[in-house]
């Protein structure tokens, strides 16, 4: 009988599949906070130099800067993310998506949202009350 040794390492989270990792995951923006812009952090989490570039957003309702950056190695780069003031709806849903020159060209979409923060007599809480 011989004996089997098992080496593993555990991931207390589920691993990452992209090259990048990004913060936040969506933007809730609110016209309550005057909230109309917002940085978004990606970090390299391979071993190799990535370009990102910006492949599709709707240009009517969002001004995005720095996504042609160059991420080194465990770096990280910010875009920002700013709602346009002469957008043709009031509030809305919308997203922007970047890719990476990985091998599999990974691209990510961030949701963006632009929304009315509710009103206290909205909420309808728990009991009736």
């Amino acid at each position: 009988m011989s004996n089997l040794k098992i080496s593993a390492f555990i991931y207390a989270e589920k691993t990452p599949t992209s090259p990048l990792v990004q913060n936040p995951k969506k933007l809730n923006l609110q016209v309550e906070n005057m909230k109309t812009e917002q940085k978004v952090t990606f970090k390299n989490i391979t071993m190799d130099t990535l370009q990102m570039k910006l492949v599709w957003t709707d240009d009517k309702f969002l001004e995005i800067t720095g996504t042609d950056a160059t991420i080194a190695p465990g770096k990280t780069a910010d875009l920002l993310v700013k709602v346009k003031k002469d957008r043709p709806d009031e509030y809305f849903n919308k997203s922007f998506t970047i890719e990476v020159n990985d091998k599999d060209h990974t691209r990510m979409t961030v949701p963006v949202g632009f929304n009315m923060k509710p009103k206290k007599e909205m909420i309808i809480k728990k009991g009736g009350k």
